[in-house]
């Protein structure tokens, strides 16, 4: 039967269309590659592609890295208050010396160059500070005296007689007193040059 050219064309697109159905569709076949055997072990297919997929992308997990430790600014800065150190000032109370014992100054009063021998006023004056001064007063006529009280503090003291008249006589030099001890001074000099009786220290 003759076909015309029209006819033709459509069978012939018709048989394209129909081998193309019957073919095996290659994009969607996978690509198997073999990797190479292992003893022991099935050689088992490795699907490389399959067209119109996307094979994934192994994700590696990495823990985030600190270089630094984190910088915390505060919110408020809190200025504390400076520290006071107190100063401690030591204050020792003063430390009482103890008073030593006194002494005794004793000795005989000869040569009085105005008749009898009337009474007087004896005075014993330290000579180192605070410079106490101790006196006794004798009876009339007595030639022998012996001075003790609690002023007479080891140390130099210059002892004077005086009279009621203002006359003076005293020991020669200065007489050292020790404590709980009798020093000798016997008054027989009456010409030498003696201080004045001390102010508030009464006439014989």
């Amino acid at each position: 039967m003759k076909k015309s050219l029209p006819q033709l064309a459509v069978s012939a697109t018709l048989i394209i269309l129909m081998a193309g159905c019957n073919l095996p569709n290659a994009a969607s076949t996978p690509t198997v590659v073999k990797s190479p055997g292992t003893p022991g072990i099935s050689n088992l297919p490795t699907i490389t592609s399959i067209a119109g997929l996307t094979p994934l992308s192994t994700s590696t997990t990495q823990a985030p890295t600190n270089t630094s430790a984190p910088s915390l600014t505060p919110s408020q800065t809190n200025t504390l208050p400076l520290a006071i150190t107190p100063t401690l000032t030591l204050t020792l109370a003063p430390t009482k010396t103890p008073i030593p014992k006194p002494g005794t100054i004793a000795g005989g009063i000869s040569g009085y160059p105005y008749g009898s021998l009337p009474a007087l006023t004896i005075v014993a004056v330290g000579q180192e500070p605070p410079y106490n001064y101790s006196y006794i007063i004798t009876g009339a006529g007595k030639t022998y005296f012996s001075m003790s009280t609690d002023y007479l503090t080891p140390g130099h003291w210059q002892v004077v007689a005086y009279d009621s008249s203002g006359n003076s006589g005293g020991c020669t030099g200065l007489v050292t007193v020790i404590s709980e001890q009798t020093v000798t001074c016997n008054i027989s000099d009456w010409v030498s040059y003696f201080p004045p009786k001390p102010a508030g220290i009464p006439n014989p």
